[in-house]
């Protein structure tokens, strides 16, 4: 009767929380499950053994007992190695050594004892088969190891997934940074940019752009789920994608990395030209996990750094002094092979037959009278720099060449703290950042608004932390929730409020555009395209700072050989 009255317990908590559950669903667990079925020699469940599951490197243990039907369940359990020891008076003891546990794993371990003295023990200590008996997911796990050994310079741990023969990249932006990239791959289909990606169970997609990125020195694992359809796992139209960072362990251990490159030490890039790669490329790293509290309380800290200077190259056709001053005496123009003076007309001389025929007069000389010319045109003009060819023909095309190195800085950490508190509760949390700024420079050496240095500005924030409440042998309740943010800015610079009255001195036409009360946007130096060349503020190209948060609490409850678990989410 108490039995029942449980049972129904468990189904009214279960239907409340789903009810209360969001349309789009769970996210799926980055912890695990360790089950398993306690026999005798005769096949015969063994109830109130005692089972006690042992993290080898942190020494944190939790005890259970067999239920009336064999069964033991350890649910929520972290990543890690671990032994299993199985204990009954009356019986061997017996062992299980090596059990790896990856994110989302649901393993299963029967043991099956003899009857003997407890002080016996049998001893397994080969790896048990990695056999999924309670999920249908497809999934794919990249180990530690095999994420440390993948030579991805990008050093993006989301894209270590395209491992997996059903991940298909989608873009060309793979740096950790550009934050379309992580969700920019096919799982085993049209899954574009509708995949679900988390760190530690916390989701990292604000719309299409993710956040922070875990370094590669910083993950435990990735798993790719191309068919989550458990119904823990949702918010996604295509697959999944877990990276789940490394802890500390009662052992101090770090890791240091350093990665120069240096046009005398890079291959040529041109073996026509013989011109050296002009790269230069500086990134460093490291990784440090200690006890704060042995047995109890750890930390892993993760952090790199990047100074990347690319050689990029600027051709632009400027006006020459004579143009400047408007003497067109000798501007050529070139068509099919035929060339001359480029004639300029007096628009002022145009006349209109009645037969509609247009005739004009060209200026004389082909120069434009000092009278004529726009006082706000000349003032541009005296702000061009002047070339420095003559230009790739006759006409004077491309009469600029020059060369300039586009910088980018940029910077991630880590830091997770994981504390056993007691018997009952354990929790952990991350902070994590990420800062990019990418700044082209000027080849010009003009420093009016005819040449505006563009770049990017790219950061984002990830708070997330996660507790476990052991209520009792048979049923466990996590909660976990998260913050995070993004900066992705690509603008000119603002010439404030004042801006445009360096290139409109005495007219103010444009100050209800620049009235707060009525369009407080920022001002840019005008674009000016003259004959295909580019000149001026770039303007605005995007400004986006989305910000998201994700909780979630969940009950898994064990009744006898059945195992009961429902949660509620909100994004």
């Amino acid at each position: 009767m108490q039995i029942q009255r449980r049972i129904v317990l468990i189904l009214v908590l279960a239907f409340v929380l789903l009810a209360l559950r969001t349309p789009a669903g769970q996210a799926q667990s980055f912890r695990a499950r360790i089950e398993g079925i306690v026999t005798d020699e005769s096949h015969a469940v063994i109830a109130n053994a005692t089972v006690t599951l042992l993290n080898v490197n942190t020494n944190i243990q939790v005890v259970r007992q067999t239920s009336t039907t064999g069964l033991y369940v350890f649910d929520e359990v972290s990543p890690g190695t671990y032994r299993l020891t199985f204990e009954l008076t009356g019986f061997n003891k017996f062992v299980q050594e090596n059990i790896l546990v990856q994110a989302g794993g649901d393993i299963t371990v029967d043991a099956a004892l003899k009857t003997g003295s407890v002080q016996t023990s049998v001893t397994v200590t080969e790896t048990p088969p990695a056999v999924e008996f309670n999920s249908s997911n497809n999934d794919i796990t990249i180990d530690q190891q095999m994420a440390e050994d993948t030579p991805r310079l990008d050093r993006n741990s989301f894209k270590i997934g395209l491992l997996d023969p059903s991940a298909v990249n989608t873009r060309g932006e793979n740096l950790p940074y550009n934050s379309w990239g992580p969700n920019s791959v096919d799982l085993g289909g049209g899954t574009n940019l509708q995949n679900e990606l988390e760190v530690d169970g916390s989701p990292i997609g604000l719309g299409h752009k993710s956040t922070v990125v875990p370094n590669t020195d910083d993950v435990q694992e990735v798993i790719v789920s191309t068919n989550s359809v458990d119904a823990e796992s949702g918010h996604s139209a295509g697959g999944t994608i877990q990276v789940t960072t490394k802890a500390g362990t009662n052992e101090w251990h770090g890791s240091a990395f350093y990665l120069g490159r240096y046009p005398w030490a890079s291959a040529e890039a041109n073996r026509t030209t013989f011109s050296a790669n002009a790269t230069r490329q500086n990134m460093y790293g490291g990784t440090f996990g200690n006890p704060i509290l042995k047995n109890k309380l750890f930390n892993f800290f993760s952090m790199e750094y990047w100074d990347i200077g690319e050689a990029q190259s600027y051709v632009s056709t400027l006006p020459t002094t004579l143009q400047q001053a408007g003497n067109f005496s000798q501007t050529y123009y070139l068509n099919n092979g035929q060339s001359g003076i480029k004639t300029v007309y007096d628009p002022y001389s145009t006349i209109i037959s009645p037969t509609g025929a247009v005739t004009r007069a060209p200026f004389s000389g082909n120069i434009v009278p000092a009278s004529r010319m726009d006082p706000i045109t000349s003032g541009l003009m005296s702000q061009f720099w002047a070339p420095n060819n003559p230009g790739a023909n006759i006409t004077g095309v491309n009469n600029f060449e020059a060369g300039y190195v586009e910088t980018f800085h940029y910077y991630d950490y880590s830091d997770r703290t994981d504390y056993n508190i007691n018997d009952k509760w354990k929790v952990f949390s991350r902070v994590a950042r990420y800062h990019t700024t990418d700044v082209s420079g000027n080849p010009t050496g003009n420093t009016t608004g005819l040449y505006t240095p563009v770049g990017t500005l790219r950061a984002g924030w990830q708070v997330t932390g996660d507790a476990i409440y052991s209520q009792s042998a048979t049923t466990v309740w996590s909660f976990h929730g998260g913050w995070d943010n993004i900066i992705d800015a690509y603008v000119s610079p603002n010439l404030g409020p004042n801006g445009w009255s360096k290139v409109w001195p005495n007219n103010d036409w444009y100050s209800n555009y620049l009235n707060p009360a009525i369009n407080n946007q920022p001002v840019y130096f005008p674009y000016l395209n003259i004959g295909g060349s580019g000149f001026g503020g770039g303007g605005f190209y995007w400004n986006q700072r989305p910000a998201g948060q994700a909780y979630n609490a969940k009950v898994s409850h064990q009744i006898g050989s059945h195992f009961l678990k429902a949660g509620v989410e909100m994004r």
